[in-house]
């Protein structure tokens, strides 16, 4: 007898989970609802837990039919990417001549992985030289020159004795509220820092009781600012708070009067850094408005939203290139605070290499 945990959101999710892989022989030996351990439990809705258990027979049967299958399938797969790859290779055939044959793979990859091509020969440009310099490997030189353009990242650092103010800025839906939860959740927690959440966003209907709600759970009060002039109250009445995380509304990239907003707020909150807010699963064109609609900021650093909807990371190789200001958070899905971190170059360059 073969006896299997299955884990979803739903039940009829786990059933269609126990039906795929132990088949409609499946016996239910338990159902019933989990919810996380500690503060990241509250967050959550319950999950449904079922144990299922099969005869070993049924179930080996099933199971070598299957693997025959799938590697049918994945023999298949294999053979049209190579053949798609080809292909883009003598599409590509131009493009490709103005780079050294050597590095030809890693370029394709690259533009594969939605690397703009102007950005991807500048990294094969500096792992030449890297190549030829320090002597090393042809994937090596590719992988240290992809590190170098995104830099290391820069995360929200918090000293004794030093209050830190951060803002938040970016377009509409990309998850800055959701973002600062995240955070707010990550040092107040695990770091044990006082935080203090601003929100100026009484634009977006429902965004200041989205944060209210994350603020209620975490136990911090929000402070509502209604123009750029009452920031000064919100932050006295956080002035014994080690961080203050300011929410802002997002507004259309080509409005001066938000731009303006922006800027009496950054000066008369005195803010010590600002984090521009991407989503990833957007055009590299919308990412080049946004950096360009945000050049007014004295400096920033960038967050990219919502990798779980994408499955090529060139968007964020191509922005740190065009803003030259380095990263700090990546996320990853709606759960707070679990699905952020921080943003290391060493994987994103590791997927850029990859084939998709």
């Amino acid at each position: 007898m073969k006896v299997k945990r299955y884990i979803g959101n739903t039940n009829q999710e786990v059933m269609q989970k126990i039906k795929e892989e132990l088949g409609p022989e499946a016996v239910i030996v338990s159902n019933r609802k989990l919810r996380k351990k500690g503060i990241k439990g509250l967050f959550q809705k319950p999950v449904v837990e079922v144990v299922a258990a099969i005869d070993d027979a049924a179930y080996t049967d099933k199971s070598s039919l299957d693997t025959r299958d799938i590697k049918r399938l994945e023999n298949i797969e294999y053979q049209m990417q190579y053949m798609g790859s080809m292909l883009k290779s003598l599409i590509n055939g131009a493009e490709g001549a103005e780079v050294d044959k050597k590095y030809i793979t890693y370029y394709q990859n690259m533009l594969d992985n939605e690397v703009d091509k102007d950005v991807a020969k500048s990294v094969i440009k500096r792992a030449e030289e890297l190549y030829n310099r320090d002597k090393i490997g042809i994937y090596e030189s590719v992988y240290n020159s992809i590190l170098y353009f995104i830099g290391r990242p820069k995360p929200i650092n918090v000293y004794p004795g030093q209050q830190k103010i951060v803002l938040f800025v970016g377009p509409t839906g990309v998850g800055k509220t959701t973002t600062i939860a995240k955070l707010a959740a990550i040092l107040s927690i695990e770091q044990h820092k006082n935080v203090g959440l601003v929100t100026t966003d009484t634009y977006r209907i429902g965004a200041v009781d989205q944060l209210n709600l994350y603020g209620e759970i975490l136990g911090i009060k929000v402070e509502v600012v209604c123009s750029p002039n009452d920031i000064l109250q919100a932050l006295r009445n956080n002035r014994d708070k080690d961080v203050v995380l300011i929410d802002t509304a997002g507004r259309g990239l080509n409005d001066s009067k938000h731009q303006q907003e922006l800027k009496e707020t950054i000066g008369t909150a005195k803010v010590d850094e600002i984090h521009l807010v991407i989503s990833g699963n957007v055009s590299y064109k919308n990412c080049l408005d946004t950096i360009d609609s945000y050049s007014f900021l004295p400096s920033y650093k960038l967050i990219f939203t919502k990798l779980d909807d994408m499955t090529r990371y060139g968007i964020i190789l191509n922005c740190c290139f065009t803003a030259g200001q380095p990263l700090s958070y990546i996320t990853t899905g709606q759960n707070v605070p679990d699905d952020i971190q921080l943003a290391y170059p060493e994987e994103i360059a590791k997927h850029l290499l990859e084939r998709p």
